[in-house]
């Protein structure tokens, strides 16, 4: 029986690297094993914002464990699990950012996301915060932002998917959050390798469409087949939570067919951005500035599709990646946007923009002056 555990934590400031609560629902179906909310200390310091929101502070764990200490009554139930959040992919970088603050060896989390399938499934909705979804649903959300209501709604949301024959979750929905120190490795570069393979492979087979059994079983099995040798499936033990759910997906998918090779690239393209922190460069923060100040408002949707656009890029030195923290609490309150904090955001990118074209202007010189 899958097990999926559902997850929600609570961080004491922006840097996002520290969790002072989580909460945690292990289940195997419909059925809660394990339900754990925990307030930990976080050995950093409380940001006044982040307090108000969830109402931990620093006397509310001064006599809890820290991380490293928490940690162990969890890592034996998450071998083998499937994480559900609301917003997955903030929760899981977290909490991977916390096993690397402590040194702890980072785990792989395949996850799915109710606010992305919301988002694709759901399109007209005005806003896609749990209660917005809730309420779509006709779910129940007494108490916003309690840890164990907030898991309760997004399992109903998870169920409610679930239920939806044409908006059934399908192993393609799953994604994966990786340790930064596997991104940056040899191992994450093979990854991407088998992934770029994949890519082409589909192409190259889709371009004379056949049903026939030369299909995509053909790419896992480890002899050679119709004169190709396949690529190695990498056999890091970090990577096998992915080379495991990557091989269930294309068997899943077999045989393939013009429609499942666009729904397969399009889950091995959201999966090789995972795989790697994309390097940005100037020009390219200049153009999301200015791509920015030109939405006539600033949307809560404007703000998510900023943390996921930071989460999946490594600024450049001379960004300023602290001017986006600020959206972090925005996006927590559930609340619309009020117009001064938009006009006060607006205010901050256009001077953002303006420090980006001084360091333009610095870098030119007589051989390169042209150049941007």
């Amino acid at each position: 029986m899958e097990r999926r555990i559902f997850v929600d934590v609570e961080t004491p400031n922006f840097a996002n690297d520290r969790i002072c609560g989580i909460a945690l629902w292990v289940m195997e179906g419909r059925n809660v094993i394990h339900a754990i909310n925990q307030k930990i200390d976080p050995e950093a310091p409380f940001d006044a914002r982040f307090v108000a929101l969830h109402g931990i502070d620093a006397k509310a764990v001064a006599f809890e464990p820290n991380f490293a200490e928490f940690w162990p009554h969890i890592e034996p139930l998450i071998d083998g699990a499937l994480w559900v959040a609301h917003h997955a992919l903030f929760d899981l970088s977290v909490i991977q950012r916390t096993l690397q603050a402590y040194h702890i060896e980072s785990a792989v989390f395949p996850y799915i996301c109710t606010l992305n399938h919301a988002r694709r499934i759901l399109p007209d909705l005005d806003r896609f915060t749990l209660p917005a979804i809730c309420h779509h649903f006709g779910i129940e959300l007494s108490h916003p932002h309690d840890p164990f209501n907030d898991l309760a709604a997004c399992n109903a949301i998870y169920r409610s998917f679930e239920s939806c024959a044409e908006t059934a979750f399908k192993p393609i929905e799953i994604a994966f959050v990786l340790p930064q120190n596997l991104k940056d490795s040899k191992e994450g570069a093979s990854l991407v390798l088998l992934i770029d393979e994949l890519l082409g492979w589909i192409d190259g087979f889709l371009t004379e469409y056949r049903t026939d059994e030369g299909n995509m079983k053909i790419w896992l099995d480890p002899q050679k087949a119709y004169g190709i040798e396949t690529l190695s499936w990498p056999k890091s033990p970090r990577l096998k939570p992915v080379t495991d759910h990557m091989r269930h997906i294309l068997w899943e998918h077999s045989p393939l067919t013009r429609q499942s090779g666009i729904l397969l690239k399009e889950w091995l393209y959201r999966l090789k951005r995972e795989c790697t922190l994309q390097p940005c460069s100037l020009t390219s923060y200049r153009g999301f500035l200015i791509g920015l100040i030109s939405h006539p408002t600033v949307t809560e949707n404007l703000l998510h599709n900023i943390r996921s656009w930071l989460e999946q890029y490594r600024l450049p030195y001379e960004a300023n990646r602290d001017l986006f923290l600020p959206i972090i609490p925005l996006l927590a309150c559930g609340e619309p946007i009020a117009d001064e904090t938009q006009k006060a955001l607006k205010t901050a990118w256009l001077q953002e923009l303006e420090r980006v074209d001084r360091l333009f202007e610095g870098l030119k010189s007589p051989k390169n002056g042209a150049e941007r």
